[in-house]
């Protein structure tokens, strides 16, 4: 695909059609500016880029879209981004670094979000057990009674300490088994 050479307006920039969806995207560089790009697609996105090569990698940073970025503006961006790679600072680096701490924070909220609780995962526990174990009422039983004070709790809140408590509270009253066994139910 060629790349339309011209010096960038942005009366030129408003005028120029978009692509049909066989030609799919047209391509303009600047002439005053040579790294700028001007690229248009069919379905109507216009987008300057800067376009460079960074040790030996070629990178289109997108610097915005043409009707809310002048041409002056992209190119002040522009002389800024290339001043910053002169200086040894990688704008993609940048940028993926503060896309991957967005991330990390979307999934540790979507993660905090679809958690269960202990009440839910005891009651898909019993669920299942009911198929597989012929001593499934028991064990949700003794699961229920001591361990009441865990069901509204998120699953990683739970901490050995809880698990402690609830086996100190039945060796206490000398049920030795039932304590192991209930260690058992819960891991």
């Amino acid at each position: 695909m060629p790349v339309t050479v011209f010096e960038f307006t942005q009366s030129a920039l408003n005028k120029i059609q978009v692509p049909t969806k066989e030609e799919k995207i047209l391509k303009f560089r600047d002439l005053i500016q040579r790294n700028l790009l001007f690229i248009i697609s069919y379905t109507g996105f216009r987008r300057l880029y800067l376009g460079i090569n960074i040790n030996g990698v070629y990178y289109r940073i997108k610097i915005g879209g043409s009707p809310d970025l002048t041409v002056a503006e992209a190119r002040k961006k522009i002389q800024q981004l290339k001043r910053d790679i002169a200086r040894g600072i990688n704008p993609m680096d940048e940028r993926r670094k503060v896309n991957k701490e967005r991330r990390e924070k979307r999934e540790k909220r979507l993660k905090l979000k679809n958690e269960l609780t202990f009440g839910q995962a005891h009651v898909k526990y019993t669920e299942y057990s009911s198929l597989y174990h012929k001593s499934w009422k028991r064990t949700a039983e003794r699961i229920k009674i001591y361990a009441a004070f865990l069901y509204n709790k998120k699953i990683s809140e739970i901490t050995k300490e809880d698990i402690q408590k609830i086996f100190d509270e039945i060796t206490a009253r000398k049920h030795y088994v039932t304590a192991l066994k209930f260690i058992l139910y819960i891991v």
